[in-house]
């Protein structure tokens, strides 16, 4: 259970900074590993953490990439119901939850798949009117719809693509990983210009780095008493939602 809680937490960390691959990932991570879970009552943490995360899935399937079907509004229906009937006068049940999720989750990784899929094309989630939009289905396919005719209309098995944009997450992550540790090695050897010039590139290619590496540069800033260029790295870290405490050198 306090698995579950701090992934949607992370989750919702995403969502504040509108990296929606992510906040997806996540969830669908969650609600996995809750549909395994052998509860027989909700007490208000987990309640808390299942709603935030339907609320967060709902607000991204609103966005106009996504087809609105009735297998989207029936498995956001039936969380969303189940979920509603904890806090009514006649009381929820965990079966009711339980029998939810498994839509929810089919749901969240067609979403998933959406995301990473124009991740790959360099396109945008939130432009409008989308030049692709996805329909996801009840028997697990996702359907590409290409707004121009550059691109032939697709339809993709979620499962399949769920393991190929799995490993290229981990691939990601390892890259991730190399700007992070070469930063910090450059940082402890005292080659600063060549660590903020990598700080720019790891901004450039991974936008979910630039909190940290904000707060990298900040750091680098003071040691070399750039005080206002410090202080502005360390305000557009704060917004990107890094702990204050990150700050205080």
């Amino acid at each position: 259970m306090i698995a579950f809680i701090n992934i949607v937490s992370q989750a919702g960390s995403a969502f504040k900074r509108k990296e929606y691959t992510t906040v997806l990932l996540e969830l669908e991570r969650a609600f996995e590993l809750a549909s395994e879970m052998d509860f027989t009552e909700l007490d208000e943490l987990l309640y808390n953490a299942l709603y935030d995360a339907y609320e967060m899935s709902a607000l991204i399937a609103q966005l106009a990439v996504f087809e609105k079907n009735e297998f989207l509004k029936i498995a956001l229906g039936d969380m969303k119901a189940a979920l509603n009937a904890f806090i009514s006068k006649e009381g929820g049940t965990v079966a009711d939850l339980k029998l939810a999720m498994p839509s929810f989750i089919l749901l969240l990784q067609g979403m998933s798949g959406a995301v990473h899929y124009l991740q790959r094309q360099k396109k945008r989630m939130d432009t409008f009117p989308p030049e692709l939009s996805f329909e996801i289905t009840k028997d697990g396919f996702l359907k590409i719809f290409a707004w121009s005719e550059e691109t032939p209309n697709k339809i993709a098995d979620i499962a399949k693509l769920k393991a190929e944009f799995e490993l290229l997450y981990e691939k990601e992550k390892q890259s991730k990983n190399y700007f992070l540790e070469t930063a910090a090695n450059l940082e402890e050897n005292e080659q600063y210009e060549d660590c903020l010039s990598l700080l720019d590139q790891a901004m450039t290619e991974h936008e979910s780095l630039r909190g940290e590496c904000f707060i990298i540069q900040g750091n680098i800033c003071l040691k070399l008493k750039k005080y206002e260029e410090a202080v502005d790295a360390f305000m557009k870290a704060r917004v990107l939602g890094e702990p204050k405490h990150r700050m205080s050198h």
